[in-house]
């Protein structure tokens, strides 16, 4: 129903206001703040669970940018928890009061919620989060990488290079260490070999089409050979 009333009142814009927060940005702080629970059509309309994940859990990760605790992840643990899941969200320290509301929420659908505070760049906290996961509920069934960060640049020649290594271990490497973590407790299924390198092929393709699209007033091709 709701996504039929989406398509039918498709102009719906909700509220934009200008607005900037250090990193990591808190949910807290965001004016007017958002909808994790309603989908945007004639106004709001609000998501209705069936049971769905029905005695499930799930592990969710995000920081900065996309917080697991604000933002995308809020939204992905309290609708998984309306789908009758548990829930684990990994935060970094400074979320620790958007996190707790997003507990609170979660809690509200009648489902569990563990909280974990801690850097997942720092890969022994991948292993941790993962384990104690495990320890709250005996097993693990759905991983959300919800980790992002990204730092604004206007061209190319600006960009720091030290940033870049930082966003690829935040929102590429994490995610690597969390699934290989993740995988010893769910169960075993086929995966095709060689992920890591079908992974930088990947972030090669992306690279030349954001650098295509950013030199292309310059005149300045931009092409990649597989």
């Amino acid at each position: 129903m709701a996504s039929q009333e989406l398509k039918q009142h498709a102009t719906f814009q909700p509220p934009r206001v200008p607005q900037s927060q250090a990193k990591p940005g808190l949910e807290n702080n965001m004016q007017p703040a958002s909808e994790p629970t309603q989908l945007e059509a004639d106004g709001f309309v609000e998501y209705v669970g069936n049971n769905k994940l029905k005695d499930k859990n799930v592990l969710i990760t995000g920081e900065n940018d996309n917080l697991s605790s604000s933002g995308i992840g809020r939204a992905v643990a309290v609708l998984m928890a309306r789908e009758g899941a548990d829930v684990t969200i990994a935060h970094l320290p400074e979320e620790q009061e958007d996190a707790e509301d997003t507990k609170k929420m979660v809690e509200a659908e009648n489902r569990s919620c563990f909280l974990f505070a801690g850097d997942l760049t720092n890969y022994e906290n991948c292993r941790q989060v993962v384990d104690e996961h495990f320890r709250s509920y005996g097993s693990l069934n759905i991983l959300v990488n919800n980790a992002s960060q990204q730092f604004m640049c206007k061209t190319f020649t600006d960009i720091d290079l030290n940033n870049v290594e930082h966003v690829f271990r935040s929102n590429v490497l994490q995610m690597f260490a969390m699934t290989k973590y993740a995988l010893t407790y769910m169960k075993e299924t086929r995966s095709p070999s060689m992920v890591d390198y079908a992974a930088t092929k990947a972030a090669i393709v992306g690279f030349t089409r954001s650098l295509a699209t950013q030199l292309i007033p310059k005149g300045i091709r931009v092409n990649a050979v597989a």
